[in-house]
């Protein structure tokens, strides 16, 4: 009797190790994807704040310009072109849908012969101008634009429009910094702390997922997200996390240059559904039977440890589910069913 119980608390203490071991592991994976996001988040921050800055600038050297120059030039205009020259920057500051640079080059050429029609002097970069400050026409400024300070009226009405237009430019970047900052921490917490079953929704996981690979998603490649079901679901999301980064960065390097990224949710009673595919070369006929062994990896050296399916695996089984691959050339789709647990949401 005793030296079974000195077995069995042998074994147990196996256990406890392995599951240490496991855990470490886990985190170790887990670690080495984030180091290799961490390149393209500083990049995706130093975007947005570079934004901000350019705009901070911009918006100094045109408030100073209102301040010190608007009231002396507003002082020298008749009520007509008063009138005018208000009506343009209020044209100018208002939000319009942006156009594509085929449709800048047909406004620009539509400007300008209606200003040369009107024998406005430079017609060509006054058109420039008004494309710059967003208007589409030049409408009842015909009048402005012909005058012997056309030039300074035109520029003081460019700087104006500029201070609406820098302050959305600084909101749309702060905006799209805070989205990272909170992708980050949604990445390193998920949900509840310590390893344990917290609810949440799969979609909003595989978005964070996606919003830090965002600057590595080529120009060429289209993601494609079909969320049916928001996925919400009670596990261990900082290490479901893990699965979704594995299985994005695989199918981003599979893909290359150009092609498709899907990622889809859905819930199909028992399970809840998550797909991700790529429409790379496909995995080997071949070569499918091994992709969950532990180190085997069909990468260059450098490129991976062989552990990412490994792990992926291990982490959706703890969670009792399952996870399947369909490959062929132009298509391949990794598919965690994970148990539904959680009632949809209305």
């Amino acid at each position: 009797m005793q030296a079974r119980a000195k077995a069995i608390g042998a074994l147990s203490e196996k256990n406890h190790q392995l599951g240490v071991s496991q855990a470490a592991l886990i985190q170790s994976e887990k670690m080495a994807a984030l180091g290799q996001l961490v390149a393209g988040v500083a990049h995706e921050l130093n975007t947005p704040l570079g934004a901000i800055r350019a705009s901070v600038s911009n918006l100094s050297a045109a408030v100073q310009h209102a301040l010190f120059e608007m009231p002396r030039l507003l002082g020298t205009l008749a009520d007509g072109d008063r009138d005018r020259f208000l009506s343009l920057v209020r044209l100018a500051g208002e939000p319009a849908a942006p156009l594509s640079s085929r449709e800048q080059r047909a406004v620009r050429r539509t400007i300008r012969r209606a200003l040369e029609e009107m024998e406005v002097a430079d017609a060509a970069d006054v058109a420039d101008s008004l494309v710059d400050m967003g208007l589409t026409e030049v409408g009842e400024q015909g009048p402005l634009l012909r005058g012997a300070n056309a030039a300074t009226l035109l520029h003081s009405a460019y700087n104006l429009s500029a201070l609406r237009r820098n302050a959305v430019n600084i909101d749309v970047a702060a905006e799209r910094a805070a989205k990272i900052v909170f992708a980050l921490k949604s990445y390193a917490h998920p949900g509840a702390a310590g390893g344990h079953a917290s609810a949440g929704a799969l979609s909003d996981s595989l978005d964070t997922v996606l919003t830090l690979y965002h600057n590595l998603i080529k120009r060429g490649v289209e993601v494609v997200r079909e969320y049916t079901d928001p996925g919400d679901f009670a596990g261990r999301h900082e290490e479901l996390n893990q699965v979704w980064t594995n299985l994005v960065h695989n199918a981003l390097q599979a893909i290359g240059e150009n092609g498709t990224l899907s990622v889809s949710v859905a819930r199909e009673a028992p399970w809840v559904k998550v797909s991700i595919g790529d429409s790379g070369e496909g995995i080997p006929e071949e070569i499918v039977p091994r992709i969950f062994e532990p180190f085997y990896t069909t990468k260059a050296a450098g490129e991976g440890t062989g552990l990412g399916l490994s792990i992926s695996r291990d982490i959706v089984l703890s969670h009792g589910g399952r996870i399947d691959v369909e490959s062929r050339p132009g298509r391949t789709v990794f598919t965690v069913s994970l148990p539904s647990n959680v009632e949809a949401s209305a």
